[in-house]
């Protein structure tokens, strides 16, 4: 009997061997906007690497959040701050359930969607959201880092 692993590994091989991704050669980060084609290619590759990974290894498996997560880092980048809260938005529930509220990457998800917050004028959410993220933190590395 195979396990769960290997049969969705073996699906993954299969499902990349069946895809061909070209990678363009694309600007440095913050140069999007001077350069859309490139950002239009940049956007529909870490969308389909998220589907590839959605369709492979489900919804909650931390490679498909992860795939989300640079999705809408790239939305961000090119100014499509709506797309990129939607994206952050999804993906900081499931990463609550799978990592906990206290995970280092579910904080970062979490500043993420506050970076979306502010750019759409949404500043009294994105404060609190950053609040709550802070106390997190604080938390976490008390936890983790000696003090002496």
């Amino acid at each position: 009997m195979k396990s769960v692993l290997t049969v969705k590994s073996q699906s993954l091989r299969q499902a990349l061997a069946s895809h061909t991704f070209e990678l363009p050669e694309l600007p440095k980060a913050g140069s999007f906007p001077a350069a859309p084609k490139q950002a239009v290619v940049a956007v529909r590759l870490c969308d389909r690497f998220r589907q590839l990974w959605r369709d492979t290894l489900g919804d909650d498996h931390p490679h498909t959040l992860s795939a989300a997560h640079h999705l809408a880092c790239v939305l961000r980048a090119v100014g499509e701050h709506e797309r990129a809260r939607e994206v952050d938005q999804d993906t900081l529930a499931p990463f609550r359930r799978v990592l906990g509220h206290d995970h280092p990457r579910t904080l970062i998800s979490a500043s993420n969607l506050a970076a979306d917050l502010r750019a759409l004028g949404e500043s009294e959410r994105a404060r609190d959201l950053d609040a709550d993220i802070l106390g997190r933190f604080r938390i976490c590395s008390a936890m983790t880092i000696p003090t002496r």
